[in-house]
């Protein structure tokens, strides 16, 4: 059975990479009676600046403290070098955690990434323009795609057998044997729960504010920030502020093939770190 030093510290993680079926795995694996996943869903708290202060949190966030198997699925573990550190500081305090590691085309997961920030406003610029720097490290899009830079992070704390790797293709592919395969690695009962044939996060139904809208928002943002957060959630979805559809955009050949080549070789690492083909990814 999986063990903390502290009881309701996690013992399992979910360490990304951000829009590769982090959340459908969380939820099919929270509804497994001896997983206990947090609330929120990524807490990020060994991310934080404040993280040792911030450990206390986690015994708010697990509905079932008792639980065999507590998970925290934050995305953020993975966007080394943004955030940097995180592999240590779990490992200095869940040494015994297992860690599932999910991942995706890197270029479909990128673009899938600016789509899920553009739509929250959490990133303005246009997906050339965020991908103008995207041979330097600190480029959080492109960073979270170095598969295997940030599994090598991990690798320097954890052994290879506390990692499950998993595509997400297989996921929408076979995804009662990927739930198995998944229970096995946190060592409980191999049982399919209820529910796994929901989708969660789907790209195409992303939207956001129009321009119009958006600068609107703004304007109420002194207003919003002193009420509670569910009369800002109420007042961003009325009919004042309308939302339009955002698209997948298409990358251009030179953009993608500047992508490709940037990240080739950390594609041929990856698959040497894991042994795992990736036969239909584009890299």
């Amino acid at each position: 059975m999986l063990q903390t030093r502290t009881q309701v510290l996690p013992n399992f993680f979910i360490i990304g990479a951000a829009k590769c079926g982090t959340t459908a795995l969380c939820r099919y694996l929270d509804a497994h009676p001896e997983v206990c996943m947090s609330q929120p869903k990524e807490p990020g708290v060994f991310g934080a600046a404040d993280w040792e202060q911030r450990l206390g949190d986690y015994a708010e966030m697990f509905s079932a403290p008792e639980a065999p198997v507590r998970g925290d699925a934050s995305t953020r573990y993975t966007t080394y070098p943004v955030i940097q550190g995180i592999p240590d500081r779990v490992a200095a305090h869940c040494p015994d955690a297992r860690l599932i590691y999910m991942v995706r085309d890197p270029v479909d997961r990128l673009v899938a990434s600016w789509v899920q920030g553009y739509a929250s406003m959490s990133e303005h610029r246009t997906l050339r323009a965020v991908l103008n720097d995207l041979d330097q490290p600190a480029n959080r899009f492109v960073a979270a795609s170095r598969y295997a830079t940030q599994l090598e992070q991990w690798l320097r704390r954890f052994d290879r057998e506390q990692i499950l790797v998993v595509d997400q293709a297989a996921l929408r592919e076979d995804r009662e044997a990927v739930v198995l395969d998944a229970l096995r690695h946190l060592e409980v009962t191999p049982q399919v729960p209820k529910g796994i044939a929901a989708e969660f996060n789907v790209t195409e139904a992303k939207e956001r504010m129009t321009p119009s809208a958006a600068r609107l928002w703004y304007t109420f943002q002194p207003l919003t920030r002193r009420l509670p957060a569910r009369f800002g959630t109420y007042l961003a979805s009325s009919r004042m502020f309308p939302v339009e559809k955002v698209g997948r955009p298409a990358l251009s050949d030179e953009l993608r093939r500047r992508l490709e080549d940037e990240l080739r070789d950390e594609m041929v690492r990856f698959r040497e770190l894991t042994g795992m083909k990736f036969a239909s990814w584009s890299i």
